[in-house]
């Protein structure tokens, strides 16, 4: 089965996470400065990823947010350079929830922004997962 490869875009970093080949586990991988993008593309041939999901920012209310385009945009960037299906999620809380976690931890999540970003894409894909079970 191909894996799933789920992206949390951001300007400056781009959080990754993928399942492995029975789409039960979800595993953060290190991030990928945003200007470096193309690497994920070599991920996703390296991989055999066969579906990538990308968390779509989205406001209390339901609607896109500013950076909604920008995500949108990067999403279409991917699926034309990889040729590959492109699944847009609400990323809506995920962020929150991964920083609550470091804390508790007592860990400080404005040291680690890179793997909190990679945290917010495990956090998507395992949703994801779930809801194909």
């Amino acid at each position: 089965m191909p894996r799933i490869l789920a992206i949390d875009y951001g300007s400056k970093r781009i959080g990754l996470a993928l399942s492995d080949e029975t789409g039960t586990i979800a595993s953060a991988l290190p991030f990928v400065p945003a200007d470096e993008k193309n690497k994920i593309i070599g991920l996703i041939s390296d991989k055999e990823v066969g579906t990538v999901i990308l968390g779509l920012p989205v406001g209390l209310s339901g609607e896109e947010t500013k950076t909604a385009a920008a995500a949108r945009e990067f999403g279409e960037w991917i699926g034309e350079r990889a040729r590959i299906s492109v699944e847009y999620i609400d990323e809506r809380f995920s962020t929150k929830e991964v920083l609550g976690e470091f804390a508790a931890m007592g860990k400080r999540a404005s040291k680690n922004r890179g793997a909190v970003d990679s945290m917010v894409a495990q956090k998507m894909l395992m949703r994801y997962l779930e809801t194909k079970k």
